[in-house]
């Protein structure tokens, strides 16, 4: 049973409406009307050796289970792309940024306030998401796209395209280890860094959790896939178009293994510049840390998850990692059960210390409205909290690289 002090509660999307393709793991019925008689014929899945097949959800996928990937083969060489070269910034020694919806990005009224806030605070990265599917990246056009991001650029603003992996929009799922989606994912990343952006960030490079559709491949499989998905991004993204790659994690995959969904930390410090896990303190158990309402308590909760998951790696001597973090900027004390609490902008400043306290190469706000307040983006220089250590955070220096 899960200790609770480290208990992490993940507020997963609903599973998808009726009319999409889903399975629900035991049995699958296939009704035939046949010369006016009914036969209904029952096949159980579970009379299908589990190691022959995989699941698979998504949008469009047939109603047939994919094969299961028990040991992955090597990739085949991929040809090396004639990259289109364009200019990029410079990773920021310390990111400050945040979370942009590709619909926000298309509002010229919405950027030229995203502007105006980096031009007076600390702002000085944005994560943008792009289409995670087909050949447009925006739902405006590409000319339009490429201009928004160059004004961005001219005013010293880092551009990170985030890229959903294998969770599908209408709340299906891709196969993590289908080799088509491989090559999507790492044609879209590579369109991306020409269209502009500085760095990649993946979202979704998992199996389904609790509470979204069942997979079918075998639990003691999905860390080995995921793993070879990370060294496939590592190889034919990061190194072929010389651009950082950074991987969001559960806040519980940062603490400990969470092998349902196939990822583990101690993987993939090995294939990503950044790991950006998500410590929201609405997302912890009631009692974890020693904290009734962990929601409540920003500082403590962020710094001790941070504390406890980075002093398992950081002496890894095949660390490629740093450590950068999702910040909580949305109201809520938690998520089981629901309860809501305004997070000011002193409840931000609070983990972005727990943030430097712990050495971390930056932080960006998540909010999915895209309503940021100035206020959250202007730190004071030391702690104003007596209950928060007065370490000055301009003496904090971003985790070093192995």
């Amino acid at each position: 049973m899960l200790d609770t002090k480290y208990q992490y509660l993940v507020y997963h999307a609903p599973l998808p409406r009726v009319g999409e393709v889903a399975y629900n793991g035991i049995i699958m019925r296939y009704i035939a009307v046949l010369a006016g008689f009914v036969v209904v014929v029952a096949f159980g899945v579970s009379m299908l050796p589990e190691s022959q097949f995989s699941y698979t959800i998504n949008a469009t996928s047939t109603s047939t289970p994919t094969a299961a990937h028990p040991s992955l083969p090597a990739p085949k060489p991929t040809p090396t792309p004639t990259l289109i070269h364009v200019s990029h910034l410079d990773t920021p020694e310390i990111v400050k940024g945040v979370y942009i919806t590709e619909n926000i990005f298309a509002s010229p009224a919405r950027m030229n306030s995203m502007l105006e806030l980096a031009n007076t605070t600390e702002l000085n990265t944005m994560i943008i998401d792009v289409i995670s599917d087909g050949e447009d990246l925006f739902i405006i056009n590409k000319e339009t796209a490429k201009a928004r991001l160059s004004l961005l650029h001219e005013n010293n603003i880092y551009l990170i395209a985030r890229v959903v992996a294998f969770n599908d929009e209408n709340g299906g799922w891709y196969d993590p280890a289908s080799r088509e989606r491989w090559d999507t994912i790492k044609d879209i990343s590579v369109r991306a860094i020409e269209m502009g952006f500085d760095e990649i960030n993946y979202d979704y490079i998992r199996y389904p959790g609790p509470g979204e559709p069942e997979s079918l491949t075998p639990i003691s499989e999905r860390i080995p896939i995921v793993t070879s998905f990370f060294q496939f991004l590592k190889e034919q993204v990061r190194d072929i178009t010389q651009r950082p790659i950074s991987l969001d994690i559960f806040g519980s995959t940062f603490v400990y293994e969470e092998r349902r969904i196939g990822q583990r930390m101690e993987e993939a410090i090995r294939y990503f510049d950044y790991i950006m896990p998500m410590p929201y303190p609405s997302h912890w158990a009631d009692g974890t840390f020693g904290y009734d309402r962990p929601g409540r308590h920003p500082y403590e909760v962020v710094y001790e998850g941070l504390r406890v998951g980075w002093e398992k790696v950081i002496d890894d001597p095949q660390r490629l990692s740093q450590l950068r973090i999702w910040v909580q900027d949305f109201g809520l004390e938690s998520v089981f059960p629901i309860r809501y609490l305004e997070y000011t902008p002193e409840m931000i400043h609070e983990q972005i210390y727990a943030c430097y306290h712990n050495d971390c190469a930056g932080w960006v706000l998540w909010n999915p409205r895209n309503e940021y307040r100035a206020e959250s983006l202007i730190i004071p220089q030391t702690p104003p909290n007596p209950h928060i250590p007065q370490t000055p955070i301009s003496t904090s220096t971003a985790s070093s690289t192995q």
